[in-house]
């Protein structure tokens, strides 16, 4: 049995609020800093504009693991200041699988990289199909994390390659840190660094 400790909870969450708000450790680090900011996107990208969700879709791809988020988003820019017509899904005919991977693979980004192109090029034709080739569509109407899922995350013939339960929450947090979506309440991206919080300061325990 899974029991979350809610005094503990409070306690522990409590304290890390505070050490944010005071930007004491670890907030006090030079990587404490969302990897989506201003200073590390492409300068020539309209905060807020079309261009700049499909960049932060895009850049979901590297979101899952296996890269550090600030490293993947500064190749990310790097491909974007190169190449910004590969970021658009009215775009996507024009260009390869292999194109693709040559591209990632020359600036960096060549982790998992198959699949991520596979995934990048599936998702450009499926926002240009149904969703105008503008990710900020998918949220139109939308005011729960249930119905985001339902519209983004990957069943087969809906949703999205590569967008489970995780990239869902990381797109909503995105999208909402750029004013693009409006707020409501959303689960964090649980990844295991999470994990390894609630488990270590027994938010969460398991119990027989």
């Amino acid at each position: 049995m899974i029991v979350v400790d809610k005094e503990r909870t409070r306690e522990v969450l409590g304290r890390l609020h505070q050490a944010y708000i005071q930007k004491l450790y670890p907030f006090n680090q030079p990587e404490a800093v969302p990897p989506q900011i201003k200073k590390n996107i492409p300068p020539v990208l309209v905060w807020g504009s079309r261009e700049h969700a499909l960049f932060l879709f895009a850049l979901c791809y590297w979101m899952r693991g296996g890269i550090k988020s600030h490293t993947a988003t500064h190749h990310l820019t790097k491909i974007y200041n190169a190449h910004p017509d590969i970021f658009l899904p009215e775009q996507v005919d024009r260009l390869s699988q292999e194109m693709l991977i040559n591209i990632l693979g020359k600036t960096g980004l060549n982790f998992n990289v198959r699949d991520t192109s596979n995934g990048w090029l599936k998702n450009a034709r499926r926002l240009r199909d149904m969703w105008g080739s503008d990710p900020r569509t998918l949220f139109s109407g939308i005011d729960t994390y249930e119905a985001a899922c339902d519209r983004i995350q990957n069943r087969s013939k809906t949703g999205f390659h590569g967008f489970q339960e995780k990239m869902v929450s990381m797109i909503t947090y995105f999208f909402m840190h750029a004013g693009m979506v409006d707020q409501w309440n959303f689960p964090i991206p649980v990844d295991f660094h999470v994990l390894r919080t609630v488990f270590s300061h027994q938010i969460i325990r398991a119990t027989q």
